[in-house]
């Protein structure tokens, strides 16, 4: 028996993937605002499908008619307004979107082939986010979806000072039940998936844990990127924290750009609202600088002395993935 995928309801798909703690749900609520484009989702499904496949635990087949049902599914319910999130505090909450009044109005819709037609009208743009989807992109390449991708990298001082408050070195063993990653088992002791990726499965303290995570999946999603096709690498846009969140040569407009769309009235509203405009870099330097100190004093001096080197490469030009201004 062979699974059939369902044909697609749109190919307008946008990913904003990244490390956790890159910036993504910014980055999500900002595509967001752009023309003929719905709120975001999180992409729990394309994370956990996509290595499925690469360790061959998913059968293509199943994986590209499941994910493609499930998509169909969630479009046709979004302009329902239904299973959407109304909840105010999430970014992913409609509340927050720009378009609030279009699901609200849309909670009066009669579902039916109307409804379909309507969608397939509009080629509206539907943004996800994910993490660390790039890890397993040859995977999630063969589900044959059209869709584009924003990649967020960020300096890995920050993002290991940020994973760090947050404890998630230590909430990474399974027993967390807030901590939706999946899980692998090795000696009878739990590791987040992508262990199996670094072939690491050493015991390190909370911090030293963030340092080594963060380190390694940097240098894999940089590896893996590297290796990609240039036709599949025209559907990825490389960009930073540090770019989006300063808005750095217009890098938002950039992005709009690449994806096809425009800035709307509601995208100059939010890049005000979020304050997306360069900082005093005086502070931000002297705040890293005891960020890295800190870092220095709790994780042994070969991890450190790692993260320099990869701080470095993160600098000129983005690990030297982006040829862009």
């Amino acid at each position: 028996m062979k699974y059939t995928p369902s044909k697609m309801l749109s190919n307008n798909i946008i990913i904003v993937d990244g490390i956790g703690r890159s910036g993504k749900l910014l980055l999500g609520t900002i595509v967001s605002s752009f023309s003929n484009t719905e709120h975001f989702e999180m992409g729990r499904n394309f994370e956990d499908i996509a290595p499925g496949i690469e360790f061959k635990k998913i059968k293509i087949d199943y994986a590209e008619s499941f994910i493609k049902n499930y998509l169909n599914e969630l479009i046709y319910n979004k302009y329902l307004s239904r299973n959407v999130n109304f909840r105010a505090s999430d970014r992913t909450g409609v509340n927050n979107s720009q378009n609030f009044k279009l699901y609200k109005k849309r909670l009066k819709q009669k579902e039916g082939n109307k409804v379909i037609n309507l969608i397939k009208k509009e080629k509206r743009c539907f943004p996800f986010v994910t993490h660390d989807l790039l890890l397993s992109i040859n995977a999630f390449n063969k589900l044959n979806i059209k869709y584009k991708m924003v990649y967020l990298f960020r300096n890995p001082f920050d993002l290991v000072f940020s994973w760090h408050k947050k404890n998630h070195g230590a909430r990474l063993n399974g027993k967390d039940q807030r901590m939706f990653s999946l899980m692998i088992e090795r000696n009878k002791k739990n590791y987040p998936w992508y262990n199996k990726i670094f072939g690491d499965y050493k015991e390190y303290n909370n911090i030293e844990n963030c340092a080594n995570i963060v380190f390694k999946l940097n240098e894999k999603t940089i590896e893996k990127i590297k290796k990609l096709k240039k036709n599949l690498m025209k559907n990825i846009f490389i960009s930073t924290y540090e770019k989006v969140s300063e808005n750095k040569n217009n890098e938002i407009k950039s992005i709009a750009k690449f994806l096809k769309t425009k800035f709307t009235k509601n995208t100059h509203n939010l890049i005000k609202k979020e304050r997306l405009h360069p900082r005093d870099q005086k502070l931000y330097s002297l705040n890293l600088k005891k960020r890295k100190k800190f870092i220095e004093l709790n994780i042994s001096k070969k991890i450190y002395d790692k993260l320099i080197n990869q701080e470095k490469k993160f600098n000129s030009n983005i690990y030297n993935l982006s040829f862009r201004d």
